[in-house]
């Protein structure tokens, strides 16, 4: 890699501000598949809403690749059961379309844990009040 190469690669991980940034398995699967960001039209990428109802948990399904690790983690690791896949999005949801603050989410973070993605920060104000 060049030094421009990793300039450009740092301002581009930079620009997504997200907590894993330090392990960012999407970061690493574009650089094992050589993902070039520049050749991906986002032009017609839907926006979703950041979901920061939660205590301790924002959920931005704008970062979310559909991989499923979160709702398996609440299915059967977790066993609460909370997060499906939207039919209509194909992205994590919560039952009856509720936000995860109004959800039934009991806040146990083992979906925070799989995430590859970082679409599900641990909230600012729960490092606050630690």
């Amino acid at each position: 890699m060049t030094d421009s190469d990793a300039i450009a690669e740092a301002a581009r991980c930079l620009e997504c501000g997200c907590q894993a940034n330090t392990q960012c398995d999407l970061r690493d699967y574009a650089t094992e598949y050589q993902v070039d960001y520049r050749e991906i039209n986002t032009q017609e990428r839907k926006m979703f809403p950041v979901d920061k109802s939660s205590e301790f948990i924002v959920f931005d399904a704008n970062r979310c690749i559909s991989c499923g690790s979160c709702v398996h983690a609440c299915q059967t690791e977790s066993v609460h059961g909370i997060l499906n896949f939207s039919e209509s999005s194909h992205r994590p949801s919560f039952p009856g379309g509720a936000t995860m603050g109004d959800s039934n989410c009991v806040q146990c973070g083992a979906c925070v844990q799989v995430c590859p993605t970082g679409h599900l920060p641990i909230s600012a104000i729960s490092h606050i009040a630690a």
